[in-house]
């Protein structure tokens, strides 16, 4: 994500006409970037346990945390354990573990 921010800003401050464009089209970037901060979804539901559990990232800060309990909260409040308990059950027939 740093790198796409300073090649941006290095392309943007190359001329005068990309500055103009750049001010045209910030609210977008500042939009694309809420989307794909990681921080703004909290993490990722784990799948095919009976209960909500959310996976953080390690280095997950209290933005992070906060809306993560925030997504347990809503899918709790949802009900989806209880409308789908079979929705995210997985079948295994052979399962082999290697270690290398």
């Amino acid at each position: 994500m740093l790198f796409m921010k300073n090649f941006l800003k290095k392309e943007i401050n190359r001329s005068f006409k990309n500055k103009i464009g750049g001010l045209l089209i910030k609210d977008s970037f500042t939009h694309l970037k809420q989307l794909m901060d990681y921080r703004e979804y909290g993490g990722s539901p784990l799948l095919g346990i009976n209960g909500i559990s959310i996976i953080c990232h390690g280095s997950s800060d209290r933005k992070a945390i906060k809306n993560a309990i925030l997504q347990a909260s809503r899918l709790s409040s949802l009900g989806v354990i209880e409308k789908y308990p079979n929705l995210f059950r997985f079948r295994v027939k052979h399962f082999t573990l290697f270690w290398v």
